[in-house]
């Protein structure tokens, strides 16, 4: 095809027939083709392509993220509804760690559930931001790893153990500066301590 001044843009209805191809048999071969991108056989190869390849390796990126994105969300749910027990027989207070909140258990929540299935050999996939007694539903208590592709996106429970999803880094970023915090460890983080949830801090405030 030409552009306006008559020059071609290297494409052909050949690669476009290539693309279609493809996609069709991305949907045919279903979960083959995503474990092949995740363990990075496919991808490496996408990597150093250009053009029609390198749209191939963003769909694939695209479906490989979106097939991980529930395991993520359950193993974030049953963390956060741990915590949420725990603190119901500690007087709200929440668990200090990780290590607590599992020892509390008593074996339930085993280890697999703090590793993130997208990047399994991550030994610190999760940042928890303990908060206060009066944690309110709409406040981060643990948040993934933002991915690093096109779409960046993060997963989070929240403070009634419902689980979302933000796009971009700002509350990740927020959370672990929070996290660091003396009184994370102490008090635990308020809901007005965040800046990057809209209206969190006007709703935590003005409550009675």
């Amino acid at each position: 095809m030409a552009d306006g001044d008559g020059h071609s843009d290297g494409r052909s209805p050949w690669c476009l027939l290539a693309i279609v191809l493809v996609l069709l048999l991305l949907i045919a071969s279903g979960g083959r083709a995503v474990w092949r991108s995740q363990t990075g056989t496919v991808a490496a190869a996408f990597s150093r392509g250009e053009g029609v390849v390198d749209l191939i390796g963003e769909v694939l990126g695209f479906r490989t993220h979106h097939r991980c994105k529930p395991n993520v969300g359950s193993n974030l749910r049953q963390i956060g509804l741990g915590m949420i027990c725990y603190s119901s027989e500690e007087d709200g207070v929440w668990p200090r760690d990780f290590k607590l909140l599992q020892d509390w258990s008593d074996g339930e929540l085993v280890p697999k559930l703090f590793r993130d299935p997208r990047w399994p050999s991550d030994p610190d996939p999760f940042v928890y931001v303990r908060p206060t007694k009066t944690a309110k539903a709409a406040q981060p208590v643990l948040l993934t790893r933002p991915t690093t592709d096109s779409h960046v996106t993060v997963v989070i429970c929240y403070g009634d153990g419902h689980i979302g999803t933000v796009t971009g880094r700002a509350q990740w970023d927020e959370a672990r500066r929070l996290a660091t915090l003396p009184k994370a460890l102490a008090e635990g983080i308020a809901p007005e301590d965040w800046t990057t949830v809209p209206g969190l801090r006007a709703r935590s405030t003005s409550a009675p």
